[in-house]
């Protein structure tokens, strides 16, 4: 039997059903995935750094923001200060309502979402304290505590005026987070300002705003330091440059409009080979660190977990310094604004970029690596370790000062004592056991030797050889050379 209802019918059995969020859901939706210490702090530095942005510099200079960390008995308290004008009283809704920042994300430099402020405070701390004070206003006060929301039935709060304790200057904000777990609070002051040195320490936000840990101003970071420049880099591996516009889409209030993005690539050999995937392209978003070591335009995304860190790649010499310009709107951060979103159109578009860039730069350094086989003889092709320390080594010889030329981390660097301590063996000035592979000589003073001799001690020879040198790529010319530095170096008479 079938029963056949008609539409009149089902019209009346519509009905209007209450979905709106708990104040415990909505807590726990916003601190899923959870935050670091420091990554929660980030968000309310970047609030204060939108702010200093939009209302300019004060009479003195700078506008600044001020991190503190401090006990209140068994408590951990870390404060975020500001003074980038404050928050008047009837827009307070802005530092708890999910998705409210306050900013046009279309206008705005870093605020895009609205929610990172929320999350982060109420992931980390049992209760957030958020002061803030206009020229114009007494101040108000509000507080957000944990156990209070997990009882809720609505998402309200309490503003209130300021109390004597307190007190903070007119046109000051103030956030403090009282930090759930005390290890991490502990770790905070040496572990999070090198985080926050990291994200903020380049020029482009350091010269707009001064940021300060307890008391001192963060080290500037130059994003580069570990890319070999012009001097150090071998010849065809010096630095390769990209710059031009993206335009993507990007979705305003129920509208599309395209947005332009200005980007620029640096990318080049770092001063150390990293085999612990610590090599890649680090993103920076309108001055701030979004990402290091990310390997997009490296390895396709589909691949990524099956290559990642293969200790025998030549890119893992590879680093790229990626700046991107524009509308916090177009940027491809996620809404933490700790990884990259590879579903936005900004990446797609960025991805193509940089897998071109990427190649053009292998090129170069293929070119390389070609002259310095062809100049050895060597049948293999040497890899990019070889030809740095090749660099290295003819550089010193041909200049004694060149070590003055390049800077402290190339100093440093394992090739460039390998390099050096080939220079003394060279002239004669140490009879130190070598602890590397020995460069191959060059052809002016090359004779080339050749002999049968059973595989089995040619592989024996090789897995010894191997493992005295840390080297799992051991040629038959390494052997040859290898074992005529060891009988030299042993015969003392």
């Amino acid at each position: 039997m079938v029963t056949v209802i008609r539409q009149e019918e089902r019209e009346k059995q519509e009905e209007t059903i209450d979905a709106t969020p708990t104040a415990k859901g909505t807590f726990l939706a916003l601190i899923r995935g959870g935050y670091t210490l420091p990554d929660a702090v980030a968000e309310y530095v970047d609030n204060s750094i939108e702010q200093a942005r939009i209302i300019g510099p004060s009479k003195d200079g700078n506008r600044r923001v001020e991190i503190q960390t401090k006990t209140e008995g068994s408590e951990g308290i870390i404060e975020i200060y500001d003074n980038c004008g404050g928050c008047a009283r009837n827009d307070a809704v802005r530092f708890v309502r999910p998705g409210e920042s306050g900013v046009n994300p279309a206008e705005g430099n870093i605020s895009r979402f609205g929610i990172g402020g929320k999350a982060a405070g109420l992931a980390v701390s049992s209760s957030v304290e958020i002061i803030s004070r206009t020229h114009s206003e007494e101040g108000w006060k509000i507080v957000l505590d944990r156990e209070d929301i997990l009882n809720k039935s609505d998402w309200k709060f309490k503003v209130t005026g300021l109390t004597r304790g307190d007190t903070i200057p007119e046109g000051g904000t103030k956030i403090r987070l009282h930090i759930l777990n005390f290890s991490d609070f502990q770790s905070f002051p040496i572990n999070g300002k090198l985080e926050l040195e990291q994200r903020y320490g380049i020029a482009d936000l350091t010269s707009k705003v001064d940021i300060l840990f307890n008391g001192e101003k963060i080290n500037t970071a130059d994003p580069e330091a570990d890319i070999l420049n012009e001097v150090e880099a071998p010849e065809h591996c010096d630095p390769l440059e990209v710059k031009g516009h993206i335009r993507v889409p990007t979705r305003e209030k129920n509208e599309t409009k395209t947005r332009e993005i200005y980007i620029r690539i640096k990318i080049g050999l770092m001063t150390e080979g990293s085999r612990i995937n610590k090599f890649g392209m680090n993103i920076y978003c309108n001055g701030r660190l979004l990402v290091k070591d990310n390997k997009i335009g490296i390895y396709d995304k589909n691949l990524l977990d099956e290559k990642i860190g293969h200790a025998g790649s030549q890119l893992i010499w590879l680093r790229g310094i990626v700046y991107l310009n524009g509308p916090a709107e177009a940027m491809p951060w996620n809404s933490r604004k700790n990884d990259i979103d590879i579903s936005s159109p900004t990446y797609a578009k960025l991805e193509q970029i940089l897998k071109k860039a990427v190649d053009d730069f292998m090129e170069k350094v293929a070119d390389a690596k070609k002259e310095l086989k062809d100049l050895t003889g060597e049948k293999r092709l040497p890899d990019i370790r070889d030809v740095i320390v090749s660099h290295y080594y003819k550089e010193i010889l041909k200049d004694r000062n060149y070590e003055n030329k390049v800077r402290e981390i190339v100093r440093h660097s394992r090739p460039f004592s390998e390099a050096k301590k080939k220079v003394l063996q060279h002239s004669g000035d140490t009879k130190e056991e070598p602890h590397e592979v020995p460069i191959p000589p060059h052809n002016d003073t090359t004779t080339y030797l050749a002999a049968s001799v059973e595989n089995y001690k040619i592989e024996k020879v090789k897995k010894k050889i191997g493992r005295a040198y840390g080297k799992s790529n051991i040629s038959n010319a390494d052997v040859v050379r290898i074992t005529l530095e060891h009988y030299l170096n042993c015969d003392r008479t």
